[in-house]
């Protein structure tokens, strides 16, 4: 049985659960460069090994947490700011990964049922704003990473998450209405291999989002896999949120 790209729209009620989640978070805390690197989590998920594990793997993929977003009390954003060899910044999720996806068992050797989540924004981006312009790719990554917890759902890479039921784009961006999930890459373009927790067993997968144009969208949903997108893309696929991208299928 081939597993295909699928599509996972939120519903209205859903998508403002998510929202609120997020927008108390914002209230309390703006992500701020500034912050004190590596605070420790607190998590009733992760134990505190698997936290410096987790914590530690993704420092050395991405670069130096500099500051972190608390979105609940076992899941947070970090971000890491660009640097010489990773000119972007990196916001990476921290908690996701404690909760393990019921995989379907025809699916097991195929997908990882822990996985923590991240997006790429330009180093000219301002980090520091609250406006929903500047807010939306934060927004997305933690509706995405909530998903699977929160909807008992399983998240993969090659799965498309649409953000309104309508397909309309996602509230403050200019250009997407929705992600398609990909492999993370480390500082050398290389896929990053699931890092291992504590319990023998339990490995954490990092997925990339990759938002998309309505075209883009449609294509896959008309039944073509989502490699067949990428050789679209061809080299020029970047990680990078950049809402001036050529649209590959327009």
């Amino acid at each position: 049985m081939k597993y295909i790209s699928i599509s996972l729209p939120l519903t209205i009620g859903q998508k403002i659960f998510f929202g609120l989640v997020l927008v108390l978070a914002i209230i309390i805390l703006i992500i701020n460069a500034t912050m004190q690197p590596k605070a420790t989590p607190t998590s009733n998920f992760y134990e505190d090994e698997d936290w410096d594990i987790i914590t530690n793997y993704a420092e050395q993929q991405y670069g130096d947490i500099c500051g972190e977003l608390s979105i609940t009390d076992e899941f947070k954003l970090v971000l890491i700011s660009p640097t010489e060899e990773l000119p972007f910044y990196k916001i990476v999720t921290l908690g996701a990964g404690a909760y393990n996806m019921e995989v379907p068992f025809e699916f097991e050797d195929a997908i990882n049922n822990r996985a923590e989540y991240v997006i790429y924004l330009p180093q000219d981006w301002n980090i520091d704003s609250r406006q929903i312009e500047d807010v939306w790719p934060l927004e997305t990554l933690s509706i995405i990473a909530l998903y699977p917890s929160e909807l008992k759902d399983v998240l993969a890479i090659g799965h498309t998450i649409v953000l309104n039921e309508d397909e309309s784009l996602i509230e403050g961006s200019k250009s997407f209405n929705s992600c398609l999930l990909l492999e993370s890459k480390d500082k050398e373009g290389k896929n990053i291999m699931p890092v291992p927790l504590k319990t023998p067993g339990r490995e954490v997968a990092f997925i990339q989002l990759y938002p998309l144009y309505p075209e883009e969208l449609n294509f896959l949903l008309q039944g073509n896999p989502y490699t067949k997108l990428l050789d679209k893309i061809g080299d020029q696929l970047d990680y990078v949120v950049n809402e001036d991208r050529p649209n590959y299928c327009k």
